[in-house]
């Protein structure tokens, strides 16, 4: 090259750009000392330099563009660039030097200016370089050190190295890298873990630097590891090990302690011993863990067999078990919304708005009391949780729990059983079963005893004469004018026998009631009791063949008979308040017989089948009234016409009469109090009865005569 052409090209590619020369070229500098002249491809003699050798005066560029710098640097290393459209935008390249250099160290200092600025320059073959993002080098196939990377010059030039680990792990050593190469070639590592082996794509400098590392570090310290067996008296080796890594495997332990990937910790159960190998100066602190851990220690967990009183072991068994799953999955969700509502605290969140209606303010509120309670403010006891270890067995043979848990479990249990194994509140029930005949005039059998009903309890009945301090006069005096019975003070008839009161107001209508059945019941809260009054009648179910030939009726057959009850059935099931209001499920069949039907020969039961179900409410001692379970029956009259009996029959008249009756139940509850007062009814009635001497020394029988229970 011509020295015209050489200043031609200086002046296009570098003063051009806004460079400078600080001196004139020298003119003992030929041409072709400074020429970019591409690379002989024949090696040169050794009498001649070669192109790396050749110096190049000085090296300034005062903000270039890119573009230029590569093409200077094609000019400098003879070969071709090949790039992609857009590059990292760099808006300009500087460079200062003021010194003459071989042109070997002018393409190293272009290259390490422009992997500064986010520009890799990647070989291909040796007449190509390629030009790409820094970030995508190591996928371009950099040029790979075989040797030491000690041997060239520190550059910023990208190449790519294989370090093969001996002592320390690669995973552990990737960790430490991030901080070391840099960080705009992103993932250039590569860790081959079978190996043991990491890949390294980054700057000269930077795998000098990692390789001055690794001989710092990839070497074995077996010079500070020594083994240590620790023999375990009270506890099991595997144990011990499990609660040890448990301890020391917190980050923040690890960097206090000093522990490393070197340490190990096993369990020989067949000799109960535990083997550390560790740094020695470590032994101390294994020495004090192992000494806590390793002692002799009651079991958390006991177990309890509580006796009940009053409920019932297979029903409160599962009540308790139930409630303690519950508290779990309570506790769970709990934790689980603490750690989405932490997570939640984490990230940026705009200034609540306060609630502006009722229930957006309650919810709001609740849900501060979550977070006060889950943040430990609350105040709450908290050990008034149940642990994971608690078991609750039921011993129905001697009606008690058996209870494994730790303390504060059983603790906790013996208070909720005090709570619930409680006596329940019982309730006597006064039963009358009355069959009121209906006349024409009698919608029902309430109407006919001139029974007064508010919500289906009794508060008055019209039966007896003026004048009557118990009655209020309804109606204009004079002799046989009627009144109501009034109630006693609290509005309710306790004073009154209810057979009494039935009785009364049937002998004022006409004895239109008839009492069939008036049972007294005792029962517990939300415990049936059952009240039936009837008979039983047999019916043939089945037949057998008893393979045997008779001549009779049946011959040859037995019949399975089982026995139907036909009758009036009442059941109670009661829920008593704690203001001795009573509220009475109650269930009413009623089956009455018919004709038989005749079946295969046989003559079966036929019954009328009537039922109700009812739900009621009443304080203590308030009577409740229920009826509507009517019957209609076709009987027919025969007028005698002469004296003479089936004459006289046959010749007189015949009339068809329907008669109506209706079913009503009449029912007193009265809460018993475990006093005195719960029989003072009964007392009372027993005064009045003639054998009330002979029944009070049976109830009293040490009572002096004159003295009996009144």
């Amino acid at each position: 090259m011509s020295l015209r052409l050489f200043r031609l090209w200086l002046a296009a590619v570098i003063c051009g750009a806004g460079s400078v020369f600080a001196q004139p070229i020298p003119s003992s500098v030929t041409p072709e000392a400074v020429s970019p002249a591409p690379r002989p491809m024949a090696t040169p003699s050794s009498a001649t330099k070669s192109d790396d050798e050749k110096m190049v005066p000085l090296l300034v560029l005062a903000d270039v563009p890119i573009d230029d710098a590569l093409h200077l640097l094609e000019e400098l290393t003879g070969k071709s660039i090949i790039r992609p459209a857009t590059l990292p935008a760099a808006p300009t390249i500087a460079l200062n030097v003021r010194r003459p250099m071989p042109r070997s160290e002018a393409v190293l200092i272009l290259e390490s200016v422009l992997s500064i600025n986010g520009i890799g320059v990647v070989p291909l073959g040796d007449k190509l370089l390629k030009v790409v993002a820094l970030g995508q080098v190591k996928m371009e196939a950099p040029t790979l050190i075989s040797g030491s990377a000690l041997d060239l010059p520190p550059s910023g030039r990208m190449a790519a190295k294989f370090f093969q680990l001996e002592f320390l792990q690669g995973s552990e050593f990737m960790q430490q890298l991030p901080q070391i190469l840099t960080q705009a070639v992103m993932g250039g590592v590569v860790l081959f873990d079978r190996a043991n082996a990491v890949l390294i794509t980054d700057t000269v400098s930077n795998l000098q630097r990692v390789e001055i590392l690794l001989k710092q570090v990839d070497h074995p310290n077996a010079a500070m590891l020594k083994p240590k067996f620790y023999s375990l008296k009270f506890s099991k080796a595997s144990d011990i090990v499990q609660k040890l890594q448990a301890i020391l495997q917190s980050p923040k332990m690890i960097a206090q302690v000093g522990l490393n990937s070197s340490t190990t910790l096993s369990a020989d159960d067949r000799t109960n011993q535990v083997i550390i190998v560790a740094d020695s100066r470590l032994h101390a602190m294994f020495d004090d863990l192992i000494d806590k851990l390793d002692t002799k220690g009651d079991s958390n967990t006991h177990t309890e067999v509580i006796h009940l009183k009053a409920a019932d072991s297979k029903i409160l068994a599962p009540l308790l078990m139930n409630l303690i799953s519950g508290q779990a999955a309570a506790a769970q969700k709990a934790g689980q919304q603490a750690q989405r509502g932490a997570q939640a605290a984490a990230m940026p969140t705009p200034t609540p708005v306060a609630p502006n209606t009722p229930a957006a303010a309650q919810q709001a509120a609740a849900q501060g009391r979550l977070a006060r309670t889950l943040a430990g403010a609350s105040g709450g006891d908290a050990a008034a949780e149940f642990s994971s270890l608690i078991t609750i067995i039921s011993d129905d043979r001697i009606n008690a729990l058996v209870v494994n848990g730790t303390t504060d479990d059983q603790r906790l249990i013996l208070e909720l059983v005090d709570k619930i194994d409680v006596i329940l509140p019982q309730v006597r029930i006064e039963v009358i079963i009355a069959d009121v005949t209906l006349d024409d005039t009698d919608v029902t059998g309430i109407d006919a005893l001139g029974l007064q009903l508010d919500s289906n309890r009794l508060v008055g009945i019209t039966a007896g004469v003026a004048g009557n301090a118990n009655f209020i006069q309804s109606s204009a005096g004079g002799a046989g004018t009627y009144a109501t019975l009034k109630p006693m003070p609290g509005g309710n008839f306790f004073g009154y026998s209810l057979t009494g009161i039935i009785g009364l107001a049937s002998t004022a209508h006409k004895g239109k009631a008839l009492i069939l059945s008036s049972p007294v019941i005792v029962t517990s809260h939300n415990k049936k009791a059952t009240i039936f009054s009837g008979e039983q009648r047999p019916s043939i179910s089945g037949y057998l063949n008893t393979g045997t030939v008779s001549s009779t009726a049946g011959g040859g057959f037995q019949s399975n008979v089982q026995q139907q009850q036909i009758g009036i059935t009442l059941e109670v099931t009661p829920l008593i308040g704690d203001d001795f209001s009573v509220q009475l499920a109650l269930k009413t069949t009623v089956e009455e017989p018919l004709p038989d039907v005749i079946i295969d020969g046989n003559a079966q039961p036929h019954t009328l089948r009537r039922t109700t179900d009812s739900y009621v409410t009443a304080k203590s001692g308030e009577i409740i009234v229920l009826g509507g379970l009517q019957k209609t029956t076709d009987t027919y009259n025969t007028t005698r016409l002469v004296p003479i009996p089936i004459i006289g029959d046959l010749l007189g008249s015949r009339k068809k009469v329907k008669s109506r009756t209706d079913l009503i139940f009449f029912l007193r509850p009265l809460v018993l109090t475990n006093t005195e007062a719960d029989n003072a009814e009964f007392l009372k009635r027993l005064d009045g009865m003639p054998h009330k001497d002979d029944v009070n020394r049976m109830l009293n029988p040490d009572a002096p005569a004159g003295k009996q229970k009144q």
